[in-house]
């Protein structure tokens, strides 16, 4: 679970390293990320099913043997298209990995302190897994690529257009095949509903923070990888233990509660790196407040919306609608980056600093628009 959750932000650290390795710009390096998180979020749910069908402990092993071997062909990939390839293959054994890996760690607790998992049996529709890859693709190449030909532009508009269209196909689709892609009966629960909506949304903003903290302290402050990557890594220690009494605070004081403060805290853009282009910054005179707030943001507010989740279904779903609100969380870091990239844009040398500033004045609203949806939308705890 460790190995496949640290590739889906692992990569923003060498963002600029690989950049410049392949001299590529944002806009077409955004796919290393997006096609790891896209195929990562499609094939999350069928291969839950697919785990109890042909055997977890089958399935694992298949799953790290690719993942292994999906790395080493990311390691010496000879150029972008190659990497980007490779990380889909890592995406795709990565999503195998994790239901199976979970489901394997269940005989080890009693009874009474888990939930009762029922099999999906037989291969999920092939059909709904493509247009969960595929519409969400679509919606990342409009926004990555618009600014550049313009909104107006016939392949931007295009995209979008079949975007919105395959959503009601994938509805069809599920309502109508025998295995579908999503169970959308769980989504006539209310509070499962708010939750996995807060999370995609909130998702934007923490993914998409992630990546611009650590690409501004390496193109702006001109940090090394290793540097950069110690800056931030303060940001996810206070987010565990934070995280680890959250539960204690949901019970108290409810999910609503709990989660609106969370997201509040977590405004990126509240406060502004002040040294200019081309000069180290000190951490504490800019970066060190935010990421400590972004800290207790995050332990807060994923954690009460994962609890929320959980919470709100029967115990006999609970192993898919934890895979849904994973799916969830992985689309909002697709539309995170994909964002992150049409913000900021391609700025001159000289302006590269003001990018950034946008795109922490843009983020800065997506928690606070999470907390407004999450709290009209779920009903009282």
């Amino acid at each position: 679970m460790f190995i496949v959750f640290l590739d889906t932000t692992v990569v923003n650290v060498a963002f600029d390293t690989v950049s410049r390795s392949f001299d590529a710009p944002v806009s077409r390096l955004v796919w290393v990320l997006n096609a790891y998180t896209l195929l990562f979020a499609a094939f999350l749910i069928p291969a839950g099913q697919l785990a109890d069908q042909f055997g977890r402990k089958r399935l694992f092993q298949t799953g790290l043997l690719g993942f292994a071997l999906a790395s080493a062909l990311c390691g010496t990939a000879p150029t972008l298209g190659a990497l980007v390839a490779a990380r889909a293959a890592q995406g795709i054994f990565g999503a195998v990995i994790v239901p199976a890996s979970l489901a394997l760690l269940l005989p080890v607790f009693p009874p009474e302190r888990r939930a009762t998992a029922m099999a999906a049996r037989g291969v999920p529709d092939p059909v709904g897994v493509a247009i969960v890859a595929v519409a969400p693709a679509l919606f990342s190449f409009a926004i990555v690529h618009g600014p550049r030909p313009g909104w107006l532009d016939a392949r931007v508009w295009g995209a979008f257009a079949l975007g919105v269209a395959l959503i009601p196909a994938l509805v069809y689709r599920c309502r109508r095949a025998a295995r579908p892609a999503l169970d959308l009966s769980l989504f006539r629960i209310r509070n499962f509903q708010a939750s996995n909506l807060a999370t995609l949304v909130f998702s934007v903003a923490f993914f998409a923070f992630l990546l611009s903290s650590l690409l501004f302290l390496q193109t702006v402050w001109h940090y090394s990888v290793l540097r950069s990557a110690l800056a931030v890594s303060p940001s996810a220690l206070i987010t565990a233990v934070v995280a680890s009494q959250a539960g204690r605070l949901n019970d108290r004081l409810g999910y609503r509660a709990v989660f609106a403060p969370g997201a509040l805290c977590y405004k990126p853009g509240h406060r502004r790196p002040r040294p200019a282009h081309g000069h180290h910054g000190p951490l504490g005179d800019a970066l060190a407040a935010p990421l400590v707030l972004n800290g207790i943001g995050v332990g807060l507010a994923l954690s009460t919306l994962n609890n929320a989740a959980a919470h709100a279904l029967p115990a006999e779903r609970f192993g898919v609608g934890t895979a849904i609100d994973n799916t969830f969380r992985q689309l909002g870091a697709v539309l995170g980056a994909s964002i992150f990239t049409a913000v900021l844009g391609s700025p001159a040398a000289g302006d590269l600093l003001g990018g950034y500033h946008r795109v922490w004045w843009v983020l800065a609203a997506v928690p606070a628009v999470s907390a407004v949806l999450y709290t009209m939308v779920h009903r009282s705890d």
